[in-house]
Formats: C-alpha cells, structure tokens, sequence
C-alpha cells in the first residue's frame, strides 16, 4: 500500500507531473530522502524543476545550463546540481556534447516517469486515509501519514481539490485498536526480518501476573483492531499465537532459526473469522431464521460458503474453518435467529453459552470472562 501511494504522480491543473515515484528507480530511496532537507514548498519547486530539465532535455535540442536557467529564471548553478542530482540519485543517462554545447539522453527513451490521477482517484486516496485509521496501532500508519502529508503539500498552489464534503458525507467506522508500544514493532520487525527469537514478559488476560516467554516469530497478522505473533514457543515446544499488546520488555535473544518447511499460517488462522488456537479444520452448519436470511445471503462471509434455502423460509449457511470459537461468537451476535447444526461440539459450548447466560440474567451477576487468546 505504501509503495502504491509513493507511486502515484500527480498532474492537476497542470502539464508536469510534481511528484517522482521511487518505484520507478530501482536501488535507490525516494529523493526526498537523498540529501535533500527543505521545506515542502522548496521541495515542491525543485521538482517541478526537474521535470522542467527532464522536457527540455529529451526534445533532443542540446541545452545547456545556462539557457535552461535563463528560461526558468534561476541560476545556472541551480540547473547543474538538478542535473548531477538526476545523474547520480535517479540513474538519468545524461552526457553533455561538446559540440552541440549541451545534454542530451544517451537512452533516448528515458524520461521521468509521470502518471495522472484524477479528482476520482485522489478521492479515492483521501478515503484511504481515512481507513488506515485502522491500523493506527502499528508503524504503516505513521509512515503512511508522512506519505498523506508529501502528497498534500506537492499540489500545484492553484489547484484547489474540495475534499472536505467527502469527510463531511462519508464516514468509515472502525473496529477498535488496541495499543502496542513502539519498542515492541521495533523488536518483532527486526526478529521477523532476521529469523532471529525474541524474549518478552506476557501477561495473558486471565492473570495478573506476566510470564518470561522466549519464542522463535513465524508469522504477524493483524486481525480485528490487534496484531499478533504466531511462533514456535521455546519452552512449550509448540507454535503459539501471541497478542503484541499483551508483551513487555521485548528484546532480541541471540538465537535464529529456521522456519519449518511445512509451516502454513492458514492451518492457524482464518481470515474471516479471526485468530484462535484451534487447528482441525471442521464442517460448519448454522441455520437462519427468515428475518435474518436477506442479511446472511448479501455477504460473503467464507470463502467456501454454500447457501441453501429451506423450505419453511430459513436459510443454510454452510462453510469450513478452523475456528470454532470464533463462529461460537459470531453465532452468538444474531441472537435467537441463529442456530447451530454442526459440528455437535460448537452445537453443545452454544448451547452451555446460552444456558449460563440465562443463568447469570437470573442471579443479576456477569459471567466469568471467555478465553480470548
């Protein structure tokens, strides 16, 4: 996502795109971030600049440094360093002709890359930035808004793109995120990155006291406002899944290891329905009530659902997955209108659920905390 946004080169209002895509310069980092440190509007003009040099340059009419900065108005001293900048940051192939007295490419077909986007498209990015509030809790964000902000302060001064009705008329509800400490993403990235353990104290939601764990990182996915960590756990000698949120003192250990050739985050995980520890993929079956049918068949909620229609009006929604308990909630979230067929295990802890739920109702006192992972 981020390169997708690094990579869009925008054209409003105007003949020259104003913002250069590092993904279209393979080895080298944005050239914001290669030695040069101005402020936005500065940076805004040097880019311009640049595409200037880039026209002028490939229309194949030889100039030189000093007609190129009489036109733009600024110093042909200016010009040159756009040029080595060009040359030596961006790979441009440009050599000079003594006997034209000026540059030339040596690649014809080279150029700046340039992309247009429309109205549409920024909207659509705009909205974007309204999603990744999603993900707040973790390192994309920030560089993300980095990213929102370079876009926004590169935009021609006369264009004027009135987003503000999209924030007044649409709105993006998210599910709520939980708080990771910096430290934490600095260690789990670098352990991932490396193939190297880490060691953390945790401390799991039904006690008070945190745990000394050392575990070898397979696998970060985030999943319903957390992300968590699948790997092998060292002292238990099994793959684990663990809440980023729920770590402290994180620290590299100064073990690595191999990841095994057999391992598949999807026997641990299911996308749609979340990140439990159950691992025998089963045969769901839960029938709805008419009231509820038009919901239940609008969405796709598993991939391998089946829908059929019964005949008293109800519907069957069929699917396969690993996560008992995570149906067992989400079955829950329909009330009485949901009934769980299959498999008998998931029928009977539904069934329990709702037997002590009448119970606690009775006695006016909240049921004991379910297991969350």
């Amino acid at each position: 996502m981020m390169r997708l946004l690094l990579g869009q080169l925008v054209s409003l209002g105007g003949n020259r795109p104003i913002l250069v895509s590092p993904g279209d310069f393979p080895g080298h980092d944005s050239p914001f971030e290669q030695g040069y440190t101005g402020t936005m509007p500065e940076e805004k003009a040097r880019y311009r600049r640049l595409f200037f040099v880039d026209q002028r340059i490939a229309s194949r009419g030889f100039p030189n440094a000093v007609e190129m900065a009489a036109e733009y108005e600024v110093s042909a001293r200016t010009i040159k360093r756009d040029i080595e900048f060009m040359r030596d940051s961006l790979g441009a192939p440009i050599e000079y002709d003594r006997f034209h007295n000026g540059y030339y490419y040596s690649e014809s077909t080279w150029r700046l890359p340039a992309l247009t986007i429309t109205e549409h498209e920024l909207f659509a990015v705009t909205l974007a930035a309204n999603v990744l509030e999603a993900y707040r809790n973790s390192p994309i964000y920030g560089e993300l808004a980095r990213v929102f902000d370079k876009l926004s302060a590169l935009l021609p001064e006369k264009v004027s793109v009135p987003i503000e009705w999209l924030q007044r008329r649409v709105s993006v509800f998210h599910t709520a995120t939980t708080q990771i400490d910096p430290n934490t993403w600095d260690v789990v990235l670098r352990a991932l990155r490396e193939n190297t353990s880490i060691g953390f104290q945790y401390t799991a939601p039904r006690y008070k006291t945190s745990v000394g764990r050392i575990i070898d990182p397979y696998h970060c996915i985030g999943h319903g406002g957390e992300w968590y960590l699948i790997g092998r756990d060292r002292l238990k000698s099994e793959v684990r899944i663990y809440a980023l949120s729920r770590m402290q003192k994180p620290r590299l250990a100064r073990s690595q290891f191999k990841i095994p050739d057999d391992f598949d985050p999807s026997r641990w995980v299911d996308r749609h329905f979340g990140i439990f520890m159950d691992t025998e993929t089963r045969d769901i079956r839960i029938r709805f009530a008419p009231h509820l049918a038009p919901y239940i068949r609008e969405r796709l909620w598993h991939e391998t659902q089946e829908l059929e229609d019964q005949p008293d009006g109800m519907l069957e929604l069929r699917f396969r997955t690993n996560q008992l308990d995570a149906v067992r909630y989400w079955s829950h979230s329909w009330g009485p209108g949901a009934v769980v067929l299959e498999p008998k295990e998931l029928r009977q802890k539904v069934v329990d659920d709702l037997a002590a739920s009448l119970r606690f109702y009775e006695l006016d006192t909240p049921p004991p905390a379910s297991r969350p992972v």
